[in-house]
């Protein structure tokens, strides 16, 4: 969610949604679990990430993202020029924590 915000918003100008920015402080780069999670803190995530995503395309097809600052990623080297590559880049963000989970979930049978 916090990725996902910092590279659509951030790098075409724009500032973080409101909704976003109470999940920084736990959530943001470089922050780590620290076990505590609650039901209450998921379902809040669980909202943000539903709420975050209408907003998103709403803002998307009003043409928000008109400009967009060349970023390339400290973790996978890859550039992202433009809005529809950010939209791209998140999937394979995704997809690297996901195979992340699955190698934990394996590890723990």
């Amino acid at each position: 969610l916090m990725s996902h915000h910092f590279v659509f918003y951030h790098f075409s100008g724009l500032p973080m949604p409101d909704y976003v920015q109470d999940l920084v402080p736990n959530y943001g780069g470089g922050t780590i679990p620290d076990g505590k999670a609650s039901q209450e803190d998921f379902d809040h995530i669980i909202d943000r990430l539903n709420s975050s995503t209408d907003q998103f395309i709403d803002d998307y097809n009003d043409g928000r993202f008109k400009t967009y600052n060349t970023y390339t990623s400290e973790y996978f080297g890859i550039t992202i020029k433009n809005i529809e590559e950010a939209i791209h880049f998140t999937m394979y963000h995704e997809a690297f924590h996901f195979g992340f989970m699955s190698a934990i979930k394996l590890g723990l049978r």
